[in-house]
């Protein structure tokens, strides 16, 4: 057999098996976040649909939604040594961003410039009409790009870090503070190295978590809230 197959047929295990179970994914349906206000459930499945269609990378990625047990798809990503570090998702929602930090994931971003392409224009808007305005002022379409380190960097002992006579002498200018002024710390980010992956709809997720933190929720917890919000959306409408 040919080792690239056997390595597919692996990959696409591995991947199942990271998918919400079925119980549980139709008792969460249709009740995602996004960053895109307003934009029903329909449209953003197309909206799926249609990156899969157009990038390939996003049929090899795998996708995760705030229905997937995130330590589960993380322990199985470790223990299968999973080829690549991303995942993807169209969701900013400030508690699936917080859990994806305290399952280990680093929920960075990436911006799709030349999405949709002119001669697709006309086909996305009738497929996701209430991203038409987004989509004819916004210079492209942001994509959460989670991010699992196969490998990580920690200072574990620090006790035993040697600090040079020179460091010392300098870093007497400088002082470290906490939680005092997000926006100025964002805006000099952006302004010292441009916007990379600290899009704006990155940069709403953590000034929200910042305003309310959100502390880590079993899953029990987080079963029981989407119950409640598909309970009152079925109510609303």
């Amino acid at each position: 057999s040919d080792p690239r197959e056997i390595q597919q047929q692996q990959q696409q295990t591995h991947r199942k098996r990271m998918e919400p179970d079925p119980d549980e994914k139709e008792e969460r349906k249709g009740v995602e976040a996004h960053p895109y206000p307003h934009l029903p459930p329909a449209e953003l499945k197309n909206l799926e649909n249609l990156l899969k269609r157009l990038y390939p990378y996003f049929v090899k990625t795998p996708h995760l939604t705030p229905r997937h047990d995130l330590d589960k798809v993380a322990s199985i990503a470790i223990a299968t040594k999973m080829s690549d570090d991303f995942f993807w998702s169209l969701n900013f929602d400030e508690k699936f961003y917080a859990d994806l930090f305290y399952s280990g994931f680093l929920p960075i971003a990436t911006r799709l410039s030349n999405f949709p392409p002119p001669n697709l224009l006309d086909f996305f808007i009738r497929y996701a009409p209430s991203l038409k305005n987004h989509v004819l002022s916004s210079p492209g379409l942001c994509v959460l790009m989670p991010k699992l380190h196969n490998k990580r960097c920690l200072l574990d002992d620090w006790k035993h870090i040697h600090i040079s006579k020179n460091a010392r002498k300098r870093s007497k200018k400088y002082k470290i503070s906490f939680d005092q002024d997000i926006d100025a710390v964002m805006q000099g980010c952006v302004k010292q190295h441009g916007e990379e992956w600290l899009y704006p709809p990155v940069r709403s997720a953590l000034k929200s978590l910042f305003k309310r933190p959100v502390h880590r929720r079993s899953r029990r917890q987080r079963n029981r809230n989407t119950n409640t919000t598909t309970t009152t959306t079925t109510t609303t409408t």
